[in-house]
């Protein structure tokens, strides 16, 4: 994953974190770990959420701020999702810029991991 810019002030998905899996059986689950490091260099506040999409439909996120608006946040969660189906399922990140009109930088460091657990 290269590093990835935005200003953008609505969720854009990020380039290189999607992957499409396809349940075993329509009780399986699946669990999602992100860690997302972000870095601004202007000098001025920034508040970023990041969320995880299933097909287009978020399931779960998170927002942090950076007060002094000089250095690197990482932004962690994670998410258990139960789809209920064996259709493939696409699980990608999306950021938002709530506030601050910087450009972040998403560091070619972060990581989206997904596994299934069947049940």
């Amino acid at each position: 994953q290269s590093s990835f810019t935005t200003s953008s002030n609505s969720y854009v998905a990020v380039p290189g974190f999607s992957v499409t899996l396809t349940p075993t059986n329509s009780t399986s689950r699946f669990i999602t770990i992100a860690n997302i490091y972000h870095s601004n260099s202007y000098g001025t506040q920034i508040r970023v959420c990041d969320s995880v999409y299933v097909n287009g439909s978020t399931i779960s996120g998170v927002c942090q701020s950076q007060n002094d608006g000089i250095g690197a946040m990482n932004i962690d969660f994670q998410t258990i999702y139960s789809p209920g189906n064996t259709s493939p399922q696409t699980f990608a990140i999306y950021t938002n810029q709530v506030y601050g009109n910087n450009t972040q930088l998403i560091s070619g460091s972060s990581t989206l991991v997904v596994f299934e657990v069947a049940a």
